[in-house]
Protein backbone atom coordinates (compact mmCIF):
# COMPACT_ATOMS: atom_id res chain seq x y z
CA UNK A 1 0.00 0.00 0.00
CA UNK A 2 0.71 3.95 -0.87
CA UNK A 3 0.92 6.56 1.62
CA UNK A 4 -1.39 7.79 -0.66
CA UNK A 5 -3.60 5.16 -0.57
CA UNK A 6 -3.30 4.87 3.08
CA UNK A 7 -3.93 9.06 3.52
CA UNK A 8 -7.42 7.94 1.34
CA UNK A 9 -8.79 5.54 3.28
CA UNK A 10 -7.77 7.35 6.51
CA UNK A 11 -10.30 10.29 5.13
CA UNK A 12 -12.84 7.73 4.17
CA UNK A 13 -12.87 6.45 7.76
CA UNK A 14 -12.95 10.07 9.05
CA UNK A 15 -15.61 11.01 6.96
CA UNK A 16 -17.79 7.84 7.42
CA UNK A 17 -17.77 8.12 11.24
CA UNK A 18 -18.08 11.86 11.26
CA UNK A 19 -21.52 11.67 9.55
CA UNK A 20 -22.07 8.57 11.53
CA UNK A 21 -21.76 10.55 14.46
CA UNK A 22 -24.18 12.90 13.65
CA UNK A 23 -27.01 10.42 12.49
CA UNK A 24 -26.50 8.57 15.61
CA UNK A 25 -26.83 12.38 18.09
CA UNK A 26 -29.92 12.93 15.78
CA UNK A 27 -31.64 9.99 16.91
CA UNK A 28 -30.89 9.82 20.63
CA UNK A 29 -33.08 12.64 20.60
CA UNK A 30 -36.72 12.23 21.73
CA UNK A 31 -38.41 14.15 19.20
CA UNK A 32 -38.36 15.10 16.15
CA UNK A 33 -39.80 18.06 14.26
CA UNK A 34 -40.65 17.68 10.38
CA UNK A 35 -37.89 19.71 9.54
CA UNK A 36 -35.26 17.53 11.62
CA UNK A 37 -36.49 14.43 9.90
CA UNK A 38 -36.22 15.45 6.61
CA UNK A 39 -32.69 16.80 7.43
CA UNK A 40 -32.17 13.08 9.73
CA UNK A 41 -33.50 11.36 6.69
CA UNK A 42 -31.22 12.77 4.20
CA UNK A 43 -28.09 12.28 7.05
CA UNK A 44 -28.69 8.38 7.11
CA UNK A 45 -29.16 8.20 3.50
CA UNK A 46 -25.86 9.52 2.57
CA UNK A 47 -24.66 7.34 6.25
CA UNK A 48 -25.32 4.65 4.38
CA UNK A 49 -24.37 5.49 1.20
CA UNK A 50 -20.61 6.34 2.49
CA UNK A 51 -21.00 3.31 4.96
CA UNK A 52 -21.44 0.90 1.82
CA UNK A 53 -18.64 2.48 -0.50
CA UNK A 54 -15.85 1.97 2.64
CA UNK A 55 -16.73 -1.15 3.47
CA UNK A 56 -18.27 -2.64 0.48
CA UNK A 57 -21.26 -4.15 2.12
CA UNK A 58 -24.51 -2.86 4.13
CA UNK A 59 -24.65 -4.51 7.73
CA UNK A 60 -27.91 -4.94 9.56
CA UNK A 61 -27.50 -1.66 11.49
CA UNK A 62 -26.94 0.43 8.46
CA UNK A 63 -29.87 -1.06 6.79
CA UNK A 64 -31.67 -0.32 10.20
CA UNK A 65 -31.21 2.80 10.54
CA UNK A 66 -31.58 3.76 6.81
CA UNK A 67 -35.00 1.83 5.80
CA UNK A 68 -36.37 2.09 9.47
CA UNK A 69 -34.86 4.58 12.03
CA UNK A 70 -36.63 7.95 10.99
CA UNK A 71 -39.88 6.70 10.67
Amino acid sequence: MTDIYIYALSKKVVDVMSIRNRCFSIFQQNTLTGVNTAVVDAIVKTTGAKHVDLVKNATPKVHISEAHAVD
